[in-house]
């Protein structure tokens, strides 16, 4: 196999870069997109990777061949190509596949943990800085590399790591902690990843944590799924048909389940507070099936709207393209081994308590443990005191 080594670590840049790490505040979107591609195609142009046509590869390209389609009726022309690195993921050897999340679990793991020291030092001494980070969504970053820091009073506390936002530090940081199954014993490189989901200060990153260990030591499968789809007829219930959402359980509880960075617990922003009026228009109007089109909700995204939850996914996609997302993530899980079905259920409801609050599914963080995590079972994690690539 050729340059496998170097296939990882550009694993682990393009895992960091489709992250909203700071790079990309003069890194274009398109490059990233590029970056991730060229590793993939390059990868099996260069090897010999063979595909079985069974169902689960069936049911992956008809996933991604729906999903495209629908992005491209909706204006959305890139959004699906975000997908292909991970659907070529999937046709990997599972060894190969194991070896890619020890290898970025390790890595991140040290990145993240020069980037705590340098948070920590930041407080106590004048350190070196190289400039400033600007965006033009927040305030302005004190640059260190690899570790950001915010100038805005209310945010310098938080641990953000080398992205933008706390929040994107302690979700992709859950994310491995749950595709690793919480084996801190087995793996000395989860702590740093729970201490940094611990000084991001985000209340979405505790209760992840939470729910990821509740729902990896539920035995009773059929009990879980029976109460999470009771859960989720339950949600679409009372935010969509329940008068329209306006109705108190929905207003003091379901709606407080979506978490902004930039505004606290309440789901619909407090700065921007058209977006309730929008999505509610939106229902009004049934445009929530598809969404606002992509050039309109470029139009009001940041001016009139903003948030990163539910509403700002179904406001841009519609309800059609989140069943499609969760249809192709579904596809993923088709790839698990025998010993992992549990497992998949499991991570696939895990990764939809995930979007109530922060939806970014093309994110390759978010993709790649997913479905790296197929096929480590329970001997790989048991047998491995610590997992790293060697």
């Amino acid at each position: 196999m050729i340059g496998k080594k170097i296939f990882f670590i550009l694993n682990l840049l393009y895992f960091i870069l489709s992250s909203f790490a700071w790079p990309t505040s003069f890194i274009p979107d398109v490059a990233v997109l590029a970056l991730g591609l060229a590793i993939y195609l390059g990868f099996f142009l260069f090897n010999e990777i063979k595909i079985k046509l069974d169902t689960s590869t069936i049911t992956i390209f008809i996933a991604f061949m729906a999903y495209a389609a629908y992005n491209v009726m909706i204006g959305s022309y890139t959004v699906s190509l975000k997908y292909i690195p991970a659907i070529l993921l999937c046709f990997l050897s599972a060894s190969l596949k194991r070896e890619l999340l020890s290898f970025i679990t390790k890595w991140y793991s040290i990145l993240i943990s020069m980037s705590l020291v340098v948070y920590a030092l930041s407080f106590v001494v004048q350190l070196p800085s190289f400039g400033m980070v600007n965006h033009y969504i927040y305030e302005p970053y004190i640059n260190y590399l690899i570790y950001i820091k915010s100038t805005s009073i209310l945010q310098e506390l938080r641990f953000n790591g080398f992205f933008f936002e706390p929040g994107h530090c302690a979700v992709i940081g859950a994310i491995l902690l749950f595709a690793n199954r919480y084996k801190f014993r087995n793996n000395r490189y989860l702590i740093p990843i729970f201490i940094s989901i611990l000084f991001s200060l985000s209340l979405a990153g505790y209760l992840l944590i939470f729910l990821g260990l509740l729902l990896l030591n539920i035995t009773k499968i059929k009990i879980i799924l029976s109460i999470a789809m009771v859960i989720f007829l339950g949600y679409i219930f009372v935010a969509f048909i329940w008068e329209d959402g306006e109705n108190p359980v929905n207003e003091l509880i379901v709606a407080r389940l979506e978490y902004s960075e930039r505004d606290g617990i309440k789901g619909n922003n407090r700065v921007y507070k058209d977006t309730d009026r929008v999505f509610k228009n939106a229902i009004e109007t049934n445009q929530i099936w598809t969404g606002l089109g992509m050039n309109r909700f470029n139009e009001l995204f940041n001016r009139t709207i903003a948030g990163s939850g539910y509403k700002i996914f179904l406001l841009q996609y519609g309800i059609i393209g989140m069943l499609l997302v969760f249809f192709m993530y579904y596809s993923y899980s088709l790839t698990a081994i025998n010993e992992n079905r549990k497992f998949a259920a499991l991570f696939l409801l895990f990764m939809g308590i995930i979007f109530l609050q922060r939806c970014y599914p093309f994110w390759f963080s978010w993709q790649m443990p997913f479905i790296c995590s197929m096929v480590t079972g329970s001997n790989f994690i048991n047998n491995n005191k610590v997992l790293v690539y060697k």
